[in-house]
Parts: C-alpha cells; structure tokens; sequence
C-alpha cells in the first residue's frame, strides 16, 4: 500500500495539531493512535508498558473501548505477547499473518491472533 505526497502531509499535519493541543498527555496519545490507526486501516492501536525484568506487558493507552481487545489497563504475560519478540530488535517487524509468517506456534498467535483477512 502507497501513500501519496498528499496524505503523508496530511498526516504530518494531524500528528502536529495532536502535540500542539492543550490536552493531557491521555488524550493526545489516543488521539494519535486513532489517528494512526485510520491511516493504516487497522482495527487495534495501543500504546503499552512493557517492564522485561518483571515479564510485565500492560496497556497504557488504546483505541478499544473497555470491552474491545486491548483496552486501557489491559494486562499479560509479556512472554505471551508478539512485544517479546520486538523489544530488542534493531529493525521494524511487520506483522500481518501471523501463520503464514511462521508464528502459527507462538503463544502470542494462539492468544491474540493476527491474520489479514
């Protein structure tokens, strides 16, 4: 998928409004998340807290409402999560399809699942 010229200003420009307003740091970040979220046609976006030393994964801000999948306040094991495996990586890991990229056997696909329609 390309983005043009255009909605990558646009973008930019949202992202700009959003740390310019006056509201709280809360606010701001579900704001961006949204507004990421649209832009990349997904359905989650959240922000989390992860503490390695404690196994500790926690959601710190989403675009889920409270019954939705990763809601604020969420908690899991981090090793139950595909976060392990990103923390200490130099490069960007695009996941999309999770079985097809050969995670069909990791905890994290057999707790959330992640699969392109």
């Amino acid at each position: 998928m390309g983005t043009s010229e255009g909605e990558l200003e646009d973008a930019l420009i949202g992202v700009a409004d959003i740390l310019d307003s006056q509201a709280d740091f809360q606010a701001k970040t579900e704001e961006a998340l949204e507004l990421g979220a649209d832009g990349l046609g997904v359905e989650h976006a959240h922000l989390t807290r992860i503490v390695p030393e404690l196994g500790y994964w926690g959601v710190i801000a989403s675009t889920d409402p409270s019954d939705g999948a990763f809601p604020v306040g969420a908690t899991a094991d981090l090793q139950e999560t595909f976060c392990r495996r990103t923390i200490d990586r130099d490069d960007t890991v695009a996941l999309y399809d999770a079985p097809n990229q050969g995670w069909a056997d990791d905890p994290a696909y057999e707790t959330h699942g992640v699969s392109y329609p």
